[in-house]
């Protein structure tokens, strides 16, 4: 099984950035679900997701596999734009300080 950094260099990335990118999709991931600072974790993700896209995909010019990127990419810009409703947990502690 290979390590997130011979992952990267093997898609043509440098290495040293894999491992934190792991934590920045796990950590970002978990404040989606626990309603914590959602626009910014969103935005996170979906710049992860245009990189992902483009710099692995395009040059490739794989097209099939695509749209579930598309699909992720939207989500989280919807979500990030749109918010996570009323019983998100940012929208919680708004709430309970007014």
């Amino acid at each position: 099984m290979q390590t997130a950094m011979e992952k990267f260099v093997s898609m043509g990335f440098p290495g040293f950035p894999g491992p934190v990118i792991g934590w920045v999709e796990v950590m970002a991931g978990m404040a989606i679900l626990a309603g914590f600072q959602n626009k910014w974790a969103n935005l996170l993700l979906a710049a992860v997701i245009i990189v992902a896209s483009v710099g692995v995909l395009a040059p490739k010019g794989v097209v099939a596999g695509l749209e579930l990127d598309i699909l992720l990419l939207a989500t989280s810009l919807v979500s990030a734009f749109v918010g996570l409703g009323l019983y998100a947990f940012d929208n919680r502690v708004a709430i309970a300080t007014e």
